[in-house]
C-alpha cells in the first residue's frame, strides 16, 4: 500500500521534464532477497532522467532515506517503430537497454542505417557479453519475436561479440 500511494502522489506531483511514462514501486530494503547489485549497468537517458526526476520528488518527502536503484528487477514497456508498424513490446530493463542502444545506431543524420557490434552494445550498457548475448538471443531467436537481426545475415544463433545487430525491419 504504501508503494501504490507514493506511486499516486508521484503521478499526482507531475514532476516536469520526464520523456517517458514511468512508475515505481518503492519497497524496504527486508522485503526484497538478497541478489548480486548490477553498479556496471548504465540507464539509457530516458530512463535516467526519470529516476532522476523520481529522486528529486523523493527526496523532498523523505530526505533521510536512501534509494538504490535494482534495474534487474525492473521492466519497461517500449513502443517500437518498425516500417510495417509500431508495436508495443514488455521486456525486463536489461532488454530494454539493448533495445534503446541498438535502436540509438539505426539511423544515421544523413538518412542511412547503422549498426552496433556486440561489443559496442555492451559498452554502452555496462552489460558483460556473457549477459548481453542471451538478451540479444531471445530478441532474435524467440519464435514470432524476431525484433533485431544480424546485418548481412538476417536470424542468425551464432552470432559473436564482432557482430552487428540492427533492428529487423521484416518484424510485423
Amino acid at each position: 500500500r504504501v508503494a501504490e500511494s507514493i506511486q499516486t502522489k508521484f503521478e499526482e506531483a507531475k514532476v516536469q521534464g520526464l520523456p517517458c511514462t514511468f512508475s515505481i514501486k518503492v519497497l524496504t530494503f527486508a522485503y526484497w532477497p538478497q541478489i548480486k547489485p548490477d553498479d556496471a549497468f548504465v540507464s539509457p537517458d530516458s530512463l535516467r532522467q526519470c529516476q532522476d526526476g523520481f529522486e528529486r520528488y523523493y527526496r523532498r518527502s523523505n530526505p533521510t532515506k536512501q534509494l538504490k536503484w535494482q534495474a534487474e528487477r525492473g521492466s519497461a514497456v517500449l513502443d517500437i517503430a518498425f516500417p510495417k508498424g509500431t508495436k508495443e513490446v514488455n521486456m525486463n530493463i536489461h532488454q530494454a537497454a539493448v533495445m534503446i542502444q541498438i535502436d540509438a545506431g539505426a539511423l544515421l543524420p544523413d538518412g542511412g542505417s547503422s549498426t552496433q557490434t556486440v561489443s559496442a552494445i555492451s559498452n554502452a550498457t555496462g552489460i558483460e557479453i556473457a549477459e548481453i548475448k542471451p538478451l540479444i538471443a531471445s530478441m532474435m531467436l524467440a519464435k514470432g519475436l524476431n525484433l533485431v537481426r544480424v546485418h548481412g545475415k538476417g536470424i542468425d544463433p551464432k552470432f559473436d561479440q564482432n557482430s552487428c545487430i540492427e533492428m529487423n525491419p521484416d518484424f510485423a
